[in-house]
């Protein structure tokens, strides 16, 4: 008989354990990222929003923060989320992870329900196969999913810069600070009917990466299912090449799936915004723990993807 799967679902933290200042705060590290960007990205609100959600039957799903192979362990389940790839993937070396992940990736593509793992952002990145933009020397991914995403075409991490896109079903969250660079960061109704209410969410994007294009399988590759868009946005938000140059000052093609915000490849997910922003509102969060960790139905309801 096959072991069973550890209980535990983890969300990456490759940081030092929490200051007091983030402790006596709460955790509310809401854009934490944006003014701390090399160390966690918005590990704590993943953490708030899973710890939140139920099973089918009512039950809790213990949450651990990841920093060592051992807490890795004891999860069936992870969370890669925002903040700046490089040093995220620097840290993930440091901290003796980047092995033990890749094991963990290839298990979960093959969507069999021995681990599910859940990139947002940066995590997107770092679970791509392949990577357009200018990467850093040490940088390196977990080589999970078949996609190209492209780095940087809304802008750096390093100087965060909001704005509203134009047009969204739902009230706009971010203003704008400066109009000389175009949607580096924005929010945007997105439509996910497989979620457990079908009302739209606002979806927060922070100098999000861009899906490029899907790839084949690779040749050494083990069986796994095909990639699979869930969500896509307005193609008119995506920065074209030129304004990536003016906002990066590196060309970044346009791929044709660049307006695709959300897929899966087996039990592997990746979206480029911040689901775990949108506070009271973990409904994302319960479909990937029930959908794609517990596998609750024997048919996940999936979207087709929204135009």
């Amino acid at each position: 008989t096959a072991a069973k799967p550890p209980a535990a679902v983890g969300v990456l933290c490759a940081r030092p354990s929490p200051t007091s200042a983030e402790l006596s705060a709460g955790f509310e590290l809401t854009f934490l990222h944006t003014r701390h960007s090399a160390l966690q990205g918005s590990f704590a609100e993943h953490i708030v929003a899973l710890e939140s959600c139920t099973t089918a039957t009512g039950e809790r799903i213990p949450v651990v923060a990841v920093r060592t192979p051992q807490d890795l362990a004891r999860c069936r389940a992870l969370v890669v989320p925002g903040g700046e790839s490089t040093t995220i993937s620097l840290l993930i070396r440091k901290s003796g992870l980047y092995e033990p992940l890749k094991d963990f990736v290839r298990r979960a593509k093959t969507g069999q329900g021995e681990r599910s793992l859940w990139g947002t952002c940066a995590g997107m990145i770092l679970l791509a196969r392949e990577i357009g933009g200018p990467t850093s020397e040490g940088w390196e991914g977990l080589d999970g999913m078949d996609v190209r995403v492209v780095r940087n075409q809304y802008g750096r991490q390093v100087r965060p810069c909001f704005l509203e896109a134009e047009a969204s079903p739902l009230p706009h969250r971010l203003t704008s600070s400066s109009s000389s660079l175009a949607l580096q960061s924005f929010s945007h109704g997105v439509s996910l009917p497989f979620l457990s209410t079908p009302d739209p969410l606002l979806a927060t994007f922070i100098r999000a990466p861009i899906l490029h294009s899907l790839l084949p399988p690779a040749a050494d590759a083990p069986p796994s299912p095909p990639v699979e868009v869930l969500a896509r946005i307005p193609r008119e938000l995506v920065p074209a090449p030129k304004r990536a140059l003016a906002a990066t000052g590196a060309q970044a093609e346009l791929g044709p799936e660049a307006d695709a915000v959300m897929y899966r490849q087996g039990d592997l997910l990746a979206c480029s915004w911040h689901p775990e922003l949108n506070k009271g509102d973990a409904r994302v969060h319960e479909w990937w723990l029930r959908e794609l960790v517990l596998h609750e139905h024997e048919s996940s309801p999936r979207s087709k993807a929204q135009e």
